[in-house]
């Protein structure tokens, strides 16, 4: 921690004047205890229990319905109101989770074979899918704007 007091200056509006003080702290953010794991580590350890599964499925669903209610239909609000993670339909399409992340966030130009794998895992068409991408796109433009 470095702290200065600096020069007495006059203040601009009367002839009292005024310390100026300045300090600087460098904060260290603690270290990770190796007991705690990421939510997601975590999500991933209780899912392996079927009863577990189950409920966070559910709860998935739950947030799809309640919370993205009245929102535009995007591939993650399907996902999500059919109780999967990002890892379990990158599991059912051959992809990695971070693969799912980046189509779902619009940031990933994806290939036909993905889309077809895509559409079989959620049981939509080939239109509806590409709907839900554009939706996507278009909300982040949006955004930008």
């Amino acid at each position: 921690m470095k702290w200065s007091s600096g020069n007495t200056q006059p203040a601009a509006s009367s002839k009292a004047t005024a310390e100026v003080f300045s300090f600087e702290a460098a904060i260290t953010p603690p270290k990770r205890q190796s007991k705690f794991s990421s939510i997601s580590a975590f999500i991933l350890d209780i899912e392996k229990e079927k009863e577990h599964k189950d409920g966070i499925a559910k709860a998935r669903k739950w947030v799809a319905e309640t919370q993205y209610a009245g929102s535009k239909k995007t591939l993650k609000l399907i996902r999500m109101s059919k109780g999967l993670s990002q890892k379990a339909l990158g599991d059912l399409t051959g992809t990695s989770q971070s693969h799912i992340a980046r189509i779902e966030a619009g940031r990933e130009d994806v290939r036909l074979s993905t889309l077809k794998k895509l559409s079989q895992a959620l049981g939509l068409t080939l239109d509806e899918l590409s709907q839900l991408i554009e939706n996507k796109e278009l909300m982040n433009a949006e955004e930008v704007k």
